[in-house]
């Protein structure tokens, strides 16, 4: 097992070193083109993206996000609309960047009426183990591990501590719940096209995978 999770590894390392090479690039001159400073013109780039944001998010504040678009900002921005698709090829993808790196809201709080149906999943797969574990069909950890509390104190109120040897096992729901969400979403906002050859088995694959890791019997399997 420990051959084989070393061989996915560098396997994964291989793919992300070569997306940033070229046929004609050595590894060498790869690591050096990460390293060097930014140009006059990637600095512009730069601070031009922000300001998209920066705009972006202020009119979300003022017209909510279904009312949010690349011609609005390019106004907003003196901009032809143009430029801005350089940048940001639609809508979506700016929505994205915003979402990425946190809620495009400044100050942004979810209303309370919210919090149950956004952790309607989290719930349920939380109940899933947890019955999986009383009814002894959990499959132990082959090791636990080494700080087993790695969740909030919050968390551990809501759910409680598992008992041995399922120290770990929110943890290792995390590991399925980010697998199930992040999956999801890779495919919906298309990053995994020219990726995978079949959706819907890489969804059931990377399913099972990360339910086996989470101790989870998988039929077939």
């Amino acid at each position: 097992m420990i051959a084989s999770a070393n061989s996915v590894l560098h396997t994964l390392v291989f793919v992300k070193n070569s997306r940033r090479t070229c046929e004609h690039c050595s590894p060498t001159r790869t690591i050096e083109r990460v390293n060097a400073p930014r140009t006059v013109r990637e600095r512009a780039r730069a601070e031009l993206t922000a300001e998209i944001k920066d705009v972006a998010r202020r009119l979300i504040e003022r017209d909510g996000a279904s009312g949010l678009s690349l011609r609005e900002v390019s106004r907003e921005m003196n901009m032809g609309a143009s430029t801005l698709y350089r940048y940001f090829r639609n809508r979506d993808e700016l929505l994205t960047a915003l979402i990425i790196y946190g809620s495009p809201v400044s100050g942004y709080a979810a209303p309370s009426d919210t919090i149950g149906p956004a952790t309607r999943i989290t719930r349920v797969l939380a109940a899933i183990l947890a019955d999986a574990a009383a009814a002894g069909e959990l499959q132990p950890p082959a090791s636990s591990l080494a700080s087993p509390c790695l969740v909030t104190a919050e968390v551990l109120a809501s759910y409680g501590t598992p008992p041995p040897p399922y120290q770990d096992l929110i943890e290792r729901s995390l590991v399925l719940w980010i697998a199930l969400i992040g999956t999801i979403s890779f495919e919906l906002f298309g990053h995994l096209d020219n990726t995978v050859t079949d959706y819907a088995a890489y969804f059931d694959a990377a399913i099972k995978i990360t339910a086996q890791c989470a101790g989870l019997h998988v039929p077939g399997t």
